[in-house]
């Protein structure tokens, strides 16, 4: 839904895994990395679970562990195996489903103010604009091992500085 903010899309998250819950070989965890800009993340082993269209005012993004993911997204099909690292741009209307036997993967949910740091720190000047993607799916298997990394660190709470400096490589 349009205007959430964390709390929000964990809301709306459970209010979804509540009508249709998890089954068996399936689970979702959130958690937050407050060192990252309050970054909301997401693991999550779907086998049958099925979102619905929505959206969020947050970008997505994030590796697929196993197996394939497929989702609806600014107009085409999208599909994402292992190695693959997925995007959505805020806003952007999508569903998301497993494909063949499920998936696993570790999502993001980074604010337009923590991109344009990224942005930045990237092009080397300040930017101002809303960065954008123009591919839902990236075949970049070292990013995606390099981000699993990253988002398993974030998670484990143990040393934060390195998942943070993870992150950022990534």
């Amino acid at each position: 839904t349009v205007g959430q903010g964390f709390a929000e899309i964990l809301h709306a998250q459970a209010e979804s895994l509540a009508s249709a819950p998890l089954g068996p070989g399936e689970g979702a965890r959130f958690f937050s990395a407050p060192r990252v800009s309050g970054l909301e993340c997401l693991t999550a082993t779907f086998r049958t679970h099925v979102y619905p269209f929505h959206t969020h005012e947050t970008y997505l993004g994030g590796p697929i562990d196993a197996g394939c993911e497929t989702w609806s997204a600014r107009g085409a099909r999208h599909y994402a195996g292992p190695g693959d690292i997925l995007f959505n741009l805020p806003l952007d209307v999508h569903d998301g489903a497993p494909f063949g036997d499920g998936y696993s993967y570790r999502m993001t949910y980074p604010t337009v103010t923590f991109m344009r740091q990224v942005a930045s720190g990237v092009c080397g000047r300040t930017v101002t604009s809303t960065p954008t993607f123009r591919a839902s799916v990236v075949p970049d298997p070292d990013g995606a091992r390099l981000f699993a990394a990253a988002h398993a660190a974030l998670e484990d709470h143990l040393d934060a500085l390195a998942g943070e400096e993870l992150l950022w490589r990534a």
